[in-house]
């Protein structure tokens, strides 16, 4: 769960566990979410991997080509959003 500037967007995990065992593929407008910068800041724990249950190639992509390592606190990796120009 990401809460930021009250924002509420919930993206959870063990929904996307559960959809990677039984074979169906993440959303399209999921990993358009992250192309477009739905949400703008994620905290991922420091030092990890962001998104290490996620195995679709589509929306690491998304997330790599769209995010940048901007701060690491002792216990958060901050990811930015990278606007388009």
């Amino acid at each position: 769960m990401v809460i930021l500037e009250r924002l509420f967007a919930a993206w959870e995990n063990v929904a996307f566990g559960d959809m990677a065992s039984v074979k169906v593929p993440i959303p399209a407008a999921t990993v358009q979410a992250l192309q477009d910068g739905y949400i703008q800041v994620w905290l991922i724990p420091a030092g990890q991997e962001p998104f290490p249950w996620i195995r679709e190639e589509a929306f690491v992509q998304a997330f790599l080509q769209n995010y940048r390592l901007e701060e690491r606190t002792t216990h958060f990796d901050v990811w930015t959003y990278k606007p388009k120009m």
